[in-house]
C-alpha cells in the first residue's frame, strides 16, 4: 500500500476521532436537556450513538496505521511480521467493537464489553511501556517524538476508559427516563454522569492535538 495513502488514512482517523467526539459531546447536551420533549431527546440520543461509532473505529484503526507508517518510515526496526500481527489484532478488535455497537440488546453484550475492556487495558499497558522505554533510550522506539506519541496513545485509551467508567450511570438513567419519564432524580443522574465524564473527554481532545503536533513537528 502506498505510503502517502496510509498517511492519509492515519490523518482521517485523527479527524474523525476528534471531530466526531466533539459532535457526541454536543449532542449529549440535548439528550440531557429536560426542557426538550422525549422524542427530541430520543432523536438526539440516536444521533449521538451513531456518531460515537466513528471515534471507536478510529481508535482501533489508528494504531496499526501508525505502526505501518513507523515501519515504512524507518522509525521501527521490525518489519512485515509486526505489521501483520498488528493488523490481524486490529481487525479482530474492530469486529468486536462493531458487534458491540450493532447489538445493544444482545445477551452477549456484557461479555463482549468485558473482552473489549481487557483489550483496552492491554493496549494502555503496552503503549505506555513502549513509550516510556523509548523515552528512556531502550526498546524498539528510539525516536523521541514517536516514543512520546506512543505514550500519548496509551493515555488516550486510558481517558476513554475513564469516560466509560465516569459516565456509567448515563445508560441506566436514560433507560429509566424512557420508562418513567422525567423526574428530578433521573435528570440529576444524567447531568451528573455527563459532568463527571467531561474532564476525561476534554483530556482526550488535548492528547489528540498533542499527538498530532508531535507527528507534524517531529521534535528531536
Amino acid at each position: 500500500m502506498d505510503y502517502t495513502f496510509i498517511k492519509l488514512l492515519h490523518l482521517l482517523c485523527f479527524v474523525y476521532w476528534l471531530g466526531a467526539d466533539i459532535g457526541v459531546f454536543y449532542a449529549s447536551r440535548f439528550v440531557c436537556n429536560p426542557a426538550l420533549g422525549m422524542e427530541s431527546r430520543l432523536t438526539a440520543a440516536r444521533i449521538m450513538g451513531w456518531i460515537d461509532m466513528f471515534p471507536r473505529y478510529s481508535l482501533v484503526l489508528i494504531l496499526p496505521l501508525g505502526l505501518t507508517l513507523a515501519v515504512r518510515g524507518g522509525w521501527w526496526p521490525q518489519g512485515g511480521l509486526v505489521i501483520a500481527f498488528a493488523w490481524l489484532g486490529a481487525l479482530v478488535w474492530l469486529v468486536l467493537v462493531w458487534q458491540i455497537g450493532r447489538q445493544p440488546a444482545s445477551p452477549l453484550l456484557p461479555v463482549l464489553r468485558q473482552v473489549d475492556y481487557a483489550i483496552r487495558v492491554l493496549v494502555i499497558i503496552g503503549m505506555l511501556s513502549l513509550g516510556a522505554a523509548g523515552l528512556a533510550g531502550v526498546g524498539p522506539l528510539q525516536t523521541t517524538w514517536l516514543a512520546a506519541k506512543a505514550a500519548l496513545f496509551g493515555g488516550l485509551v486510558a481517558c476513554g476508559l475513564a469516560v466509560r467508567m465516569l459516565g456509567a450511570p448515563f445508560r441506566p438513567a436514560f433507560a429509566r427516563l424512557q420508562q418513567e419519564g422525567s423526574t428530578p432524580e433521573i435528570e440529576a443522574l444524567l447531568q451528573g454522569a455527563m459532568r463527571r465524564a467531561k474532564r476525561a473527554v476534554v483530556a482526550i481532545w488535548i492528547l489528540l492535538l498533542a499527538a498530532a503536533w508531535l507527528a507534524i513537528a517531529q521534535p528531536a
